[in-house]
């Protein structure tokens, strides 16, 4: 069984509203110089990975430094501190490594992260995505629909309102208000589906590249920002030699943005450490 905390690492746990909160590794959250949690650590007894919720991410999260750049929370959404460019902002979406009770996480230097635990929140990500699982399988009580194509989809305002730009839709006098009817012309069907699939389940299949860039153009389109984020790692994780230009041509609107600077910063990585890629962009003058 895990041990209970010393006093070193009591002395770095924060209060708030009477809850306690710490980085897996115990760095104080006051701590502002950058780094990150490499090695795999023990979970204190009682303690788990904290929970995906708003007042933890403002709080918490986006008012102090914690030594690093991000905190991952129970979703597998990394959160910007106080020394990141936007703090309280989704800037990653990843995976914790645990083993047995144990864990750190996956790219911890990509950018400089680490997990934020707490003693004082019952939860279950498992939970959360069976409510998910129900609503997107069962169709039971749906009050809109989406057509695309030939396709016409039974939805949730509730879960299509995550999108910023449906949530103005619904609100608004327009038909789409009116009817609770969206209807998408500038999509693939089975890329919208997709789309709508990761908005209730937070995952969705992609079959190649092309289908990828296009669901990152859909998430841009609707403001998705995490799963725009995914997408264009994705794209990075299957770039190859023959595929790179298009990547990058992909990518180009977005290396501006604050949100996207880990996966500019992935990308010059990747075509750092392949030199097939970086002959063929030099080739082709891109």
């Amino acid at each position: 069984m895990a041990a209970a905390l010393t006093t070193e690492q009591s002395s770095k746990v924060m209060h708030f509203n009477g809850y306690r909160y710490a980085t897996l590794d115990f760095t104080a959250p006051g701590y502002a110089s950058s780094s990150y949690q490499s090695n795999f650590c023990t979970f204190p007894a009682g303690w788990q990975v904290a929970p995906d919720v708003p007042e933890i991410v403002e709080q918490v999260i986006g008012k102090y430094p914690w030594g690093t750049m991000l905190l991952l929370l129970d979703s597998g959404a990394g959160y910007g501190t106080s020394l990141s460019d936007s703090p309280g902002k989704l800037m990653k979406k990843t995976n914790i490594s645990r083993d047995g009770d144990k864990a750190k996480p996956c790219e911890p230097s990509s950018p400089a992260q680490r997990i934020l635990i707490t003693d004082s929140w019952i939860s279950s990500v498992d939970h959360s995505w069976s409510i998910a699982k129900h609503l997107f399988t069962s169709q039971c009580f749906t009050d809109c629909t989406l057509e695309c194509g030939s396709e016409v989809m039974k939805c949730h305002r509730a879960v299509l309102s995550l999108s910023p730009v449906f949530h103005r839709m619904f609100e608004s006098d327009m038909r789409e208000g009116l009817e609770n009817h969206i209807k998408i012309s500038d999509a693939e069907p089975h890329i919208m589906k997709a789309f709508i699939q990761f908005m209730y389940l937070g995952s969705a299949p992609i079959k190649s590249g092309e289908e990828l860039a296009q669901l990152l153009v859909l998430a841009d389109k609707y403001e998705l920002d995490d799963l725009a984020i995914l997408s264009a790692t994705r794209l990075i994780d299957q770039m190859d030699r023959d595929t790179a230009i298009d990547v990058i041509k992909n990518l180009r609107p977005f290396v501006e943005r604050h949100s996207f600077q880990p996966v500019v910063q992935k990308l010059r990585e990747a075509l750092i450490a392949s030199q097939g890629a970086l002959d063929m962009i030099i080739k082709n003058g891109c």
